[in-house]
């Protein structure tokens, strides 16, 4: 439930594969930051599935693109489709 740092890009995409899932798109993660109840861990980007592999992070509505090294100010969530 905690945050997780100092993961790539990669490896949170495959942690999420071997859990069931997926990263979350921008769009869900723009849907799901207007939900109440989200939260946000202060001061982190969270990585996001990049279409085009340019590993694209978004916090706030904003986004940056960043090299798949591990950040360490970079955090994930997984998603699971119906």
């Amino acid at each position: 439930d905690d945050p997780v740092t100092g993961v790539s890009y990669n490896e949170a995409r495959s942690y999420a594969a071997t859990h069931g899932g997926r990263l979350m798109t921008s769009v869900e993660w723009d849907a799901a930051n207007t939900t109440p109840g989200f939260t946000e861990a202060t001061n982190m980007f969270e990585w996001v599935e990049s279409p085009d592999d340019k590993k694209t992070v978004r916090r706030h509505h904003e986004t940056q693109t960043r090299p798949a090294d591990a950040q360490k100010d970079v955090t994930f969530r997984t998603a699971k489709d119906p």
